[in-house]
């Protein structure tokens, strides 16, 4: 395998709620490039439901990005790829700068194989305290715009 460097689809939208519901169809979906799939949602536990978009690459779901927070999905996948895709969600609605991993503590527990051996514990702005993978953040009032 040789060198691969990732580059985002020209043209791409801000990967925030909105940025995203304004590229869905009539149909609630779109693509970005050729790997993303989003599709707008409702989820209803009872009473009204709430509208999020999930956003997909290949056919891994990522997140689901709603108007005031995003849910990281609890796939952890390796590839560098994901973690720009991830970073830039992330950065677009106002949560960190990137996403990045770090050296995993055994309390991590075990994460993805790799040609390397395991990835380590994926952050936002590479903070222990900030993971990713099936965690929600808040979008910050001055983001969520």
């Amino acid at each position: 395998m040789g060198n691969y460097i990732f580059r985002f689809p020209a043209g791409m939208p801000r990967l925030t709620f909105a940025g995203l519901k304004a590229i869905t169809d009539n149909y609630g979906t779109g693509k970005i490039g050729t790997t993303v799939t989003i599709q707008e949602s409702v989820r209803s536990l009872s009473g009204p439901g709430e509208t999020y978009i999930l956003f997909q690459l290949y056919d891994t779901v990522l997140a689901r990005i709603f108007p005031g927070r995003v849910e990281f999905a609890g796939c952890d996948d390796p590839h560098m790829s994901t973690t720009a895709w991830l970073g830039k969600i992330a950065r677009d609605n106002g949560l960190g700068s990137t996403a990045g991993r770090i050296r995993r503590h055994a309390s991590d527990g075990l994460g993805p194989y790799v040609p390397r051996g395991r990835a380590g514990l994926l952050t936002i702005d590479f903070d222990r305290d900030r993971p990713v993978i099936g965690r929600t953040y808040p979008i910050p009032e001055r983001t969520a715009q």
